[in-house]
């Protein structure tokens, strides 16, 4: 997979896109073992500006075509908007860099695929920005999850604040656009946890009800499991969690505070019906307590999740082993997100025709 000939030195890495989101994958490279920050490309930024807040030694280009060229980079990360990931991806690829692609990966299944299959010609390795899975929520759940037995239900529920701009901290942002950008985290790791009691099962969409106010609601189902996903612009407070039902209890990870909450145990009888709420109780106070203080002393010292994630893929390209992000993940989050993507632009459509029907109504009695 890798022509590098010291498996051992660090990767040479680049990234393309140094907007907010950009300046965080700088900071992860630079606090990994497995790389080194080598080049950045911005074409809307002044080079003087971020020759400013990056190392000395790091190359700053205003062209994706002549970084690839000129450095020739081992890794290369994409953190432009979601509209361009396609295209850069596949151009590094060409150029003989792995990739790693933040999110959304793509906008449609037929350019993630083009990219994926660019990837697999070129013996390059892939990843997408699903860092959550790297979280400890995540970690803790993937371990536990043999407490529970086979998973039967996932709920995966996300409720986010507005935010104006988009991560480049350049452009305003609609509410579909915001759903958007933030939907592949909840999809990504509900579709993790269908998976994880057959990996075989292929996760489709069984029922869809979106609102371009800011609301996705959808019941999946893969195999024998089913899903809930629940994203919403409105809803209060601000959460993020994943919780798993097994054939032998429960599991709940919180994103927002840090913590997961088990339940092991069929819960049929009195005793247990009785006691859950209070182990619940007590594991909540211990674990968000533990989870807050753990996010307090991290403050500014990276994006959660983004620097366990970026490591692993290093790894990974240097071991030459897969990608903690399969091709099959990637392709199935991005189908999802596709159908999702496609509703919300198609309700939005009808929103604005049933407005400009009542205009042209109020008009018409108007004149009358």
């Amino acid at each position: 997979m890798t022509t590098r000939r010291d498996a051992d030195a660090p990767l040479n890495v680049a990234i393309i896109g140094c907007g907010k989101m950009g300046l965080h994958h700088a900071r992860a490279i630079q606090a990994s073992r497995g790389g080194r920050l080598v080049a950045v490309a911005d074409p809307a930024t002044d080079p003087t500006k971020l020759a400013s807040v990056l190392p000395k030694e790091v190359r700053v280009f205003t062209s994706a075509a002549d970084l690839l060229k000129t450095v020739k980079p081992d890794v290369v990360h994409v953190a432009t908007p979601p509209g361009t990931h396609a295209d850069l991806a596949r151009l590094c690829l060409e150029h003989g860099a792995h990739v790693y692609v933040e999110k959304p990966f793509t906008l449609r299944t037929a350019e993630a695929d083009a990219v994926l299959d660019a990837a697999g010609r070129a013996g390059r390795s892939v990843c997408a920005g699903h860092q959550l899975l790297f979280e400890a929520p995540a970690r803790a759940l993937t371990a536990s999850l043999p407490l529970i037995c086979r998973v039967v239900h996932v709920e995966s529920y996300f409720s986010f604040r507005t935010v104006r701009r988009s991560h480049d901290g350049r452009s305003l942002m609609s509410p579909i656009e915001q759903l958007l950008d933030i939907l592949p985290h909840p999809v990504y790791t509900l579709l993790a946890a269908l998976r994880s009691s057959d990996p075989d099962a292929v996760p489709e969409i069984t029922a869809l009800s979106v609102r371009p106010e800011g609301e996705v609601h959808a019941l999946l189902r893969a195999g024998d499991a089913t899903g809930v996903l629940v994203v919403t612009l409105r809803g209060r407070p601000i959460e993020s969690y994943l919780r798993v039902v097994g054939t032998n209890g429960c599991l709940r990870a919180d994103f927002v505070r840090g913590a997961l909450t088990k339940l092991p145990g069929p819960g049929t009888s009195a005793i247990s019906r009785v006691l859950n709420p209070y182990r619940e109780a007590s594991q909540i106070l211990i674990g968000s307590t533990r989870g807050l203080a753990s996010r307090f002393f991290k403050a500014g010292k990276g994006y959660p999740g983004l620097g366990e994630m970026v490591e692993a893929f290093y790894r990974s390209i240097s071991a030459q082993t897969p990608s903690p992000v399969s091709p099959s993940a990637i392709r199935e989050t991005v189908q999802i997100c596709e159908r999702v993507g496609d509703a919300l632009r198609g309700a939005e459509r009808d929103r604005e025709e049933r407005a400009e029907f009542a205009t042209v109504g109020r008009w018409a009695g108007s004149e009358g």
